[in-house]
């Protein structure tokens, strides 16, 4: 058995289906959300929270199901793409027809979050199962964020601060979350070799669900990094929707606040893929700076968005896009090393175990810092109450260095690297 070197000719098309599919769900995720007045209008409605809970429902479904949608992923990939796909594209129908009522698009919005339960086994399944350690920063989970951008976009390009043009958005994007579906029925379970050591170690890996728990949860390290990394992730979660209540009520356009969002996931996919191309290359070795300036940038925009929103009465477009562009580069940059020291603190524990606890803090921070940070008490200084949730994870990682201190993550890496070796030259 020769890694690497007989790879699987079609995971190319199986990491587009999946990135497709992640998009289609993003896109799904955000629809109103992104463009609150306007659908406060066409609801029918001026609560914020009734706006919020087009989000809020899926994070709630994830924090439930999250575990079964990943056991499902890695038992039936193949139809659980499919799945996901098909009844995603369902619920944006549904959605379309059933116009403004909006007890039918919360529900769609719920089955929307439900086939989503799946999509954290994907980013773990793909790379993993389907591409040599080499070729590993191409990361489906990133096309995550590719669809919060058009999420963000597309309403604000259809809709116009006019909710009239509501049916026109719906329509439009029931036809893009129907794309994916048609990719999945292509794809194939999985591939006839193993692409890497760590691909045929968790293939025959015997330990229950609840044994890998019981380790975990005895891990300081786990819980530790959990914690802090669920935290930076939860808030990432939060940006767009907080984004979008605070500009509701400034003379921005829709079309300039879907251009804010769009700078905060752009910027932030930048690092964000060269952070896992580095990992690719040379793992978590001295990545430990890395992270305090990921993290200090984060502290810092999420500040001056604080004294921007309330100090400033009419701020402009420039200002906001400025902070929020630094502050993707801070928080989706993140992304590859939190994922990555999860994954590799705990090998040979299955991803979709260990990465998923890390998920579900991050469910429960994002709804818990959605709200906070829009609650009338708080009055505008939202941000400000998100800098202070992000402070305990900076001082974190200054005083613990999280990542360095893991001195175990660097002899798990080379141990695998070294099996890997040793099985190539032995073939």
């Amino acid at each position: 058995m020769c890694f690497g070197k007989s790879l699987e000719t079609k995971r190319r098309f199986v990491l587009l289906t999946v990135c497709l599919t992640y998009i289609a769900s993003a896109i799904g995720y955000l629809t109103f959300n992104s463009t609150s007045v306007p659908s406060k209008e066409y609801f029918h409605t001026d609560d914020d929270n009734k706006i919020l809970y087009f989000t809020d429902v899926g994070l709630y479904i994830n924090l439930v199901f999250s575990y079964l949608g990943c056991w499902f992923a890695y038992k039936y990939f193949r139809l659980s793409v499919i799945t996901c796909a098909l009844f995603t594209a369902v619920a944006a129908w549904i959605r379309y027809f059933a116009g403004a009522s909006y007890i039918m698009a919360l529900l769609c919005q719920a089955l929307i979050g439900l086939m989503s339960t799946t999509l954290f086994g994907f980013a773990n399944i793909v790379p993993d199962r389907w591409f040599a350690t080499s070729e590993r920063f191409a990361l489906s989970v990133f096309s995550n964020y590719v669809g919060w951008a058009l999420g963000a976009l597309i309403p604000c390009v259809f809709i116009q601060n006019n909710a009239d043009n509501m049916p026109k958005n719906t329509l439009f994007q029931a036809y893009i979350l129907t794309v994916p579906f048609i990719f999945a029925i292509f794809i194939k379970e999985k591939p006839r070799v193993p692409p890497s050591y760590s691909a045929l170690v968790k293939q025959t890996d015997e330990k229950g669900f609840f044994e890998e728990m019981k380790i975990l949860l005895k891990s300081p390290q786990f819980v530790g990094g959990s914690l802090c990394f669920g935290m930076v992730l939860g808030l990432s979660n939060s940006i767009p929707t907080t984004n979008s209540i605070y500009m509701a009520h400034l003379k921005l356009s829709d079309l300039e606040q879907g251009y804010i969002t769009l700078g905060y996931v752009v910027t932030g996919l930048i690092p964000g893929l060269l952070g896992a191309w580095w990992i690719d290359r040379r793992g978590l070795k001295d990545c430990d700076f890395l992270l305090r300036c990921l993290l200090t940038i984060s502290l810092v925009s999420l500040i001056a968005l604080g004294i921007v929103f309330t100090y400033l009465e009419d701020p402009s477009m420039f200002l906001i896009l400025a902070c929020n562009c630094l502050l993707g580069i801070g928080l989706i940059g993140f992304m590859p090393f939190a994922c990555s020291s999860i994954r590799e603190s705990n090998f040979p524990i299955q991803e979709a175990v260990s990465m998923n606890g890390m998920n579900m803090l991050a469910q429960i921070l994002s709804i818990g810092a959605s709200h906070l940070s829009t609650a009338k008490f708080v009055g505008k200084g939202g941000f400000g109450v998100l800098a202070a949730l992000m402070l305990p994870c900076w001082i974190y990682s200054i005083v613990c260095s999280f990542i360095g201190l893991n001195s175990k993550n660097k002899r798990l890496m080379n141990k695998i690297k070294n099996s890997e070796k040793k099985l190539k030259d032995q073939n």
